[in-house]
């Protein structure tokens, strides 16, 4: 249908203009291999090392204010207390979602968590809906339930009831991710770039943290580790901190770019990457792989790309039902 005939009730919404592929692509590259690399690390320090949550926390959270200062486009000058108190509710949320994942890395398996990571594809759909009134087109909406669909069949095989409490917790990070990308895509903007709104929301989260870990004793327990000299701890911590700088940093100027859910299937995709390098490596084609897991995955790609050649090829305007101020992705 002609875009200028549209049904009475619909409202045709411009996407934000295009963005060249290749910077997309570039973005995409770092934002995956910082964020498996900051997952992976985060691991080794939270399990091998027994580092504290809050110290590896902390840590990221001093780096990215660290790598900020240092690109020298975000300073306190620059920063106003009014803009501090508008992403006051963002710094909050970018806080909670940072240590519910940490604690998610550390109390469930490593498939677990990657495989509950697609949950965030529902709730920003759920939230577009419920909360900014947009509603995806019918294609867009059979390619999410295919993706949806392919990580319950691939869950079949991971989750137990050891690994309940740990999926509850990765469940509720990412219905707080969700919700952190839903907001700070309407918060981004030509007066709030990705730099300048990462620096409220670390300098805010930063005197959060530290008053919460004084108040219950979590920073004294981090001053006393015993390790601070261990070459095992101080490699992964390092690279836990700074891997976690650039994926905060990275997961900005990707929402900036495209939109909440294609941010949210591009991070769902690399998981799925993940899995592959994980089959390949565990050599379980060789040996015994569980059907619903194989099924499971290749659904799960099957509905990614779909939802990636649709929005490619039909995403200059969005049908979305028209109901007070309009969802602009």
């Amino acid at each position: 249908m002609d875009p200028e005939t549209a049904d009475k009730g619909r409202a045709l919404i411009p996407v934000r203009s295009r963005t060249p592929l290749s910077k997309q692509t570039v973005f995409f590259l770092v934002f995956c291999i910082a964020s498996i690399a900051t997952t992976s690390t985060s691991k080794m320090a939270l399990v091998s090392v027994n580092c504290p949550l809050v110290l590896v926390g902390l840590g990221q959270l001093v780096a990215t204010l660290f790598v900020l200062v240092a690109m020298k486009r975000a300073c306190v000058n620059t920063v106003t207390l009014a803009e501090l108190k508008r992403t006051l509710p963002l710094s909050v949320a970018y806080v909670s979602y940072l240590f519910l994942a940490l604690e998610g890395i550390r109390s469930a398996d490593s498939s677990v968590y990657v495989l509950l990571q697609w949950f965030t594809l529902l709730f920003v759909a759920t939230g577009q809906a419920l909360v900014f009134s947009r509603y995806e087109s019918l294609h867009v909406n059979a390619a999410l339930a295919m993706m949806l669909l392919g990580t319950f069949l691939t869950a079949l095989h991971y989750c137990s009831a050891e690994q309940y409490a740990g999926a509850a917790v990765v469940v509720l990070s990412n219905a707080v991710y969700a919700g952190y990308l839903l907001y700070a895509s309407q918060t981004l903007g030509d007066q709030m770039g990705p730099v300048k709104l990462l620096y409220c929301n670390t300098v805010v989260g930063i005197c959060i943290v530290m008053l919460f870990a004084a108040a219950t004793g979590e920073l004294r327990a981090a001053y006393n580790y015993p390790h601070w000299a261990g070459q095992s701890f101080i490699l992964v911590f390092s690279l836990s901190c700074a891997c976690g700088a650039i994926t905060a940093l990275a997961t900005l100027a990707l929402l900036r770019l495209t939109s909440p859910l294609t941010f949210a299937v591009v991070d769902g995709m690399k998981n799925v990457v993940v899995a592959y390098v994980g089959i390949v490596l565990a050599s379980e084609f060789r040996y015994e792989m569980p059907l619903w897991r194989f099924y499971g995955i290749h659904v799960t790609v099957a509905g990614s790309l779909f939802y990636s050649y649709y929005k490619k090829y039909y995403s200059d305007y969005h049908m979305v039902k028209v109901s007070g101020e309009p969802f602009n992705v």
